[in-house]
């Protein structure tokens, strides 16, 4: 499977790729959750990310590929998997 992270930051970063199957509540708090009180205005988490499921890449710049391999689980059939990214961005305003 690839996902393709587009509109990163122009300069080579930093971006946290997590993945999840609590896409409706995370820790018993609804999703999404707001991170304006931690300088983030604008920003929400969408996925509750699950354990070892979560990696820290770096990209080229602008837009990356991530692949992966499925297992062959039926533990796996019919579940639906959130994704979603946090990416560094020195030149982001923060609302701090």
């Amino acid at each position: 499977f690839t996902l393709r992270l587009t509109s990163l930051p122009a300069p080579p970063g930093a971006a946290l790729l997590a993945f999840g199957f609590d896409i409706v509540r995370w820790n018993g708090v609804p999703l999404p959750i707001a991170l304006d009180t931690f300088g983030l205005p604008g920003c929400r988490i969408w996925v509750g990310p699950s354990s070892g499921w979560t990696f820290l890449l770096m990209h080229p710049g602008n837009a990356m590929n991530f692949t992966f391999g499925i297992p062959a689980n039926p533990a796996l059939a019919g579940r639906v998997v959130g994704a979603q990214a946090l990416v560094l961005d020195a030149a982001a305003t923060l609302g701090l």
